[in-house]
């Protein structure tokens, strides 16, 4: 990993915790076994490591889990889950190949942890202030 990614970067809260403990949660919902299971699993691997490789501090974990559990139990209330859910499935509705190729770059970002879109936010900031130099 290159260290100047983490110059200006604030670990608060852990968004690996977030997004795995989100998918435990939903896992645990459907059963309860695999859920138990990832969450243990996550908890030893994923952020003892990042916590080992002072990525994160313990607090960074403890509120991304926090926030990933909290997420995923609010997806389980009908008005929520409605609330939601109701521009994206009217999207779908309108206009589905759009849609799943929308889909397709977030699930594809989310899997990388939206690398290229920080690239890319670097590079937009480097154009722009070289460009307000110009002026």
């Amino acid at each position: 990993m290159d260290p100047n990614r983490l110059i200006g970067w604030s670990s608060f809260p852990s968004d690996h915790a977030i997004e795995w403990f989100l998918l435990a949660t939903t896992l645990l919902f459907v059963s309860r076994r695999l859920g138990i299971f990832l969450y243990v699993y996550v908890s030893l691997t994923l952020c003892v490591a990042r916590i080992y490789l002072g990525v994160h501090y313990p607090t960074d974990i403890l509120a991304g889990a926090l926030i990933g559990i909290a997420v995923a139990s609010s997806s389980r209330v009908p008005t929520f889950r409605k609330a939601v859910t109701y521009e994206a499935l009217r999207w779908l509705d309108r206009a589905p190949s759009s849609f799943y190729a929308f889909f397709f770059i977030i699930t594809q970002q989310l899997m990388e942890g939206f690398a290229s879109l920080h690239e890319f936010e670097t590079m937009l900031a480097a154009i722009l202030k070289a460009l307000l130099k110009l002026i």
